[in-house]
């Protein structure tokens, strides 16, 4: 599996938890697929983050504010 490929998958992963409010730890990862928990680590510093709370706690931001938009969008119309 190429760095790409574990960077996406472990990144689908974190995201799907995210959208639904859940903040996987890197031994939660590696649980599910896996791969070592270096590797798993490795993917938040590859996307820029500090390390892996930096990562998982902005896509929990990211998805917690989208979903206020979307709910006021859906209130103003």
């Amino acid at each position: 599996m190429s760095t790409s490929d574990v960077d996406a998958r472990v990144y689908a992963i974190v995201r799907d938890a995210a959208k639904r409010g859940e903040r996987l730890t890197v031994s939660d990862v590696q649980e599910k697929t896996g791969l070592a928990r270096s590797s798993v680590y490795r993917v938040a510093k590859r996307y820029g983050y500090a390390g892996w709370l930096d990562f998982t706690s902005s896509l929990e931001r990211y998805f917690q504010q989208s979903s206020r938009d979307d709910a006021v969008e859906q209130v103003a119309t």
